[in-house]
């Protein structure tokens, strides 16, 4: 056998368990246990999280991750992602299968996470999980994005909805071939669609209050490396752009 094919054998087999341990991971996930009226300190934050595949034939799936945190307390951190499961049809298993919570045409992901009151923020995001994991340069360096505007605030004994974050990526060419290149993303508010699919997930939402908050509508645009100096040889793909109208046309697959 090549030496080099042996040595992707073994780095894949090496890194597998630590994916398959934090994809789709919510470290405060509600349990099926939970009881609100028990849970006097806690609040609920619930939303759904979806990456949407780039167009193709076949499309190209990735799986995002978004890493929130307290502003009072530097214990409490954890992230939310988008639907994620290995398939068993693709070489490794690193190209995601995406049913998951009633959102398969966007790999959605519902998630409800109990917190202390508080006042928290979404501070960054990965919108290519699974290429940063493939990544041969086995660096996380580049693939993620500092946020800044995505910020909520926890009350005991209710429930918060901050709405859907849904990023979709765009592929360009570079020497070794095809890659993720940038993504684009915007928080926005779908209860009229999440909600009742929520607490279908989540029982113990029934009967609470739920306030509806979404998340500021502003758009965030990621590039591969951008911040390390890294331009591709053919320029930046154009569809992961801000212009005005670019980002909602791109994520929802209008046509400008």
């Amino acid at each position: 056998m090549n030496k080099n094919l042996c040595l992707f054998y073994v780095a894949a087999l090496f890194f597998t368990p630590s994916i398959t341990g934090c994809a789709g991971k919510l470290e405060h996930e509600l349990t099926t246990s939970y009881k609100p009226e028990t849970e006097s300190q806690l609040g609920i934050v619930i939303g759904s999280v979806s990456a949407r595949p780039a167009p193709g034939n076949p499309p190209w799936y990735e799986w995002s991750q978004y890493q929130y945190r307290s502003l009072s307390s530097r214990e409490i951190t954890g992230s939310i992602s988008s639907a994620f499961k290995w398939n068993p049809f693709y070489m490794w298993g690193t190209m995601p299968l995406c049913a998951d919570d009633g959102l398969e045409h966007e790999c959605g992901h519902l998630f409800a996470l109990a917190l202390p009151a508080g006042v928290y923020e979404i501070h960054q995001v990965t919108p290519a999980m699974m290429s940063r994991t493939s990544d041969h340069s086995f660096s996380p360096s580049g693939w993620s994005l500092p946020l800044t505007q995505y910020t909520f605030v926890v009350q005991t004994g209710q429930a918060l909805y901050i709405g859907n974050l849904l990023s979709r990526i765009c592929i360009g060419g570079i020497k070794r071939g095809n890659q993720v290149m940038a993504a684009i993303g915007l928080a926005s508010d779908q209860a009229e669609r999440d909600l009742p699919l929520l607490i279908a997930k989540y029982p113990q939402l029934n009967g609470l209050p739920i306030i509806q908050r979404p998340l500021a509508d502003t758009p965030w645009q990621w590039r591969f490396k951008e911040s390390d100096g890294f331009q591709p040889p053919y320029g930046w793909p154009s569809d992961c752009a801000l212009e005005p109208g670019q980002v909602e046309n791109y994520l929802n697959d209008r046509e400008p």
